[in-house]
């Protein structure tokens, strides 16, 4: 086949053995085998081996030797040896072996063999062996061997050997062992060996050995061995060794052998061998002023101005000044000033000012202003000001201000209107029409149908674009 190049091609040292295209490529003792396209691809002392695409492709002395597509891939000593998509690679003496999607990852020493998504990966020292998605996934010295989902997941030492879903989860050389469901776990030298669900489940060199449900867990030198159900359970040296379910129990070196229910239960060196009811109301420094129904309603420092229903509400220094429906409500010093529905909603120092619904809401530092619909809506500092619905959708420092977007990932960039199926904003805009996996980086598209549009730097006015 026929060398092509277009633009600026220079060979300082380096050797080009393959017939693909580039546009400004450079080559100073790295060599290119393959005959993919290469557009501002840079060679010193690295090699290419593939026929993939590349944007923006930096190769110092790590190497790629399949045929993926790298969008703004930086290759410093590190080596890639998947067919995957990198948004935004960089690899610093670390390597990827799998074909999976990384949309910013960073690789620093520790090493991804499966062929995962990873948005926002970062590695160091630490390895991802399973084929899981990872959001802000960093490991920095422990393991994942699992295929699980990952939000904000935190790998200090520790291990994930299970494919359960974990959001917010700190390993600090405890293990999970399990396939079960954590939301906000952190494991300091404790264990958990079961497949349950945990909700801010803290293990201090204490163990759960069951299955149960467990929702705000701490163990502190005391043991689960049962698999029942504990909702804001603390064990300081005691034990439970019944299958009851609890609410806001409390084990201070008592124990409870029956399986009866417990509603904000307190044992203090006392036992319960009983089956009865307790619905006991616990305020710590905080405050109601309304008239609603609480069921295990925890009040830590934070207040509830409205008068609304709140099973499982949780106030650590937040507050909820509406009289909204909460179902696992737990608010870390963010507010909710709305009276919509939240399922499982987590506040972390951002607020939602809406009445909408949410599903597994999580602001980090973001706020929602809309009354719109969000299924696992995750905020990093970005902001939703529309009515529309979200799927699965993530702001890292960008803007959504309407429409429907299914898994619309938005970094610095801003989407205005239309429909958005797996769309991607770095700095890009677009303020109408539909798209289906379209990508900006720092183009604009105003109108019309996209289908894997890629803006660079230019803008589209209302125009089909395949």
């Amino acid at each position: 086949m026929e060398m092509v190049f277009i633009k600026l091609v220079y060979f300082l040292m380096g050797v080009n053995y393959g017939d693909g295209l580039h546009i400004v490529g450079i080559f100073r003792h790295g060599c290119h085998y393959g005959g993919g396209l290469h557009i501002v691809g840079i060679f010193h002392d690295g090699w290419h081996y593939g026929d993939g695409l590349h944007i923006n492709g930096i190769f110092l002395d790590g190497c790629h030797y399949r045929d993926g597509l790298h969008i703004v891939g930086i290759f410093r000593h590190g080596c890639h040896y998947g067919g995957g998509l990198h948004i935004v690679g960089i690899f610093l003496d670390g390597c990827h072996y799998g074909g999976g999607l990384h949309i910013v990852g960073i690789f620093l020493d520790g090493c991804h063999y499966g062929g995962g998504l990873h948005i926002v990966g970062i590695f160091l020292d630490g390895c991802h062996y399973g084929g899981g998605l990872h959001i802000v996934g960093i490991f920095l010295g422990g393991c994942h061997y699992g295929g699980g989902l990952h939000k904000a997941g935190i790998f200090l030492c520790g291990c994930h050997y299970g494919d359960g879903l974990h959001i917010i989860g700190i390993f600090l050389h405890g293990c999970h062992y399990g396939d079960g469901l954590h939301i906000v776990v952190i494991f300091l030298g404790g264990c958990h060996y079961g497949g349950g669900l945990h909700i801010a489940g803290i293990f201090l060199g204490g163990c759960h050995y069951g299955d149960g449900l467990h929702i705000i867990g701490i163990f502190l030198g005391g043991c689960h061995y049962g698999d029942g159900r504990h909702i804001v359970g603390i064990f300081l040296g005691g034990c439970h060794y019944g299958d009851g379910l609890h609410i806001a129990g409390i084990f201070l070196g008592g124990c409870h052998y029956g399986e009866g229910l417990h509603i904000a239960g307190i044992f203090l060196g006392g036992c319960h061998y009983g089956k009865g009811l307790h619905i006991v109301g616990i305020f710590f420094d905080g405050c109601h002023y309304g008239g609603g129904l609480h069921i295990a309603g925890i009040f830590l420092d934070g207040c509830h101005y409205g008068g609304d229903l709140h099973i499982v509400g949780i106030f650590l220094d937040g507050c909820h000044y509406g009289d909204g429906l909460h179902i696992l409500g737990i608010f870390l010093d963010g507010c909710h000033y709305g009276g919509g529905l939240h399922i499982v909603g987590i506040f972390l120092d951002g607020c939602h000012y809406g009445d909408g619904l949410h599903i597994a809401g999580i602001f980090l530092g973001g706020c929602h202003y809309g009354d719109g619909l969000h299924i696992a809506g995750i905020f990093l500092g970005g902001c939703h000001y529309g009515g529309g619905i979200l799927i699965a959708g993530i702001f890292l420092g960008g803007c959504y201000c309407g429409g429907l977007h299914i898994a619309g990932i938005f970094l610095d960039g801003c989407h205005c209107g239309g429909l958005y199926i797996v769309g991607i904003f770095l700095d890009g805009c677009h303020c109408g029409g539909l798209h289906i996996a379209g990508i900006f980086l720092g183009g604009c598209h105003y109108g019309g149908l996209d289908i894997a549009g890629i803006f660079l730097g230019r803008c589209v006015t209302v125009e089909v674009y395949i």
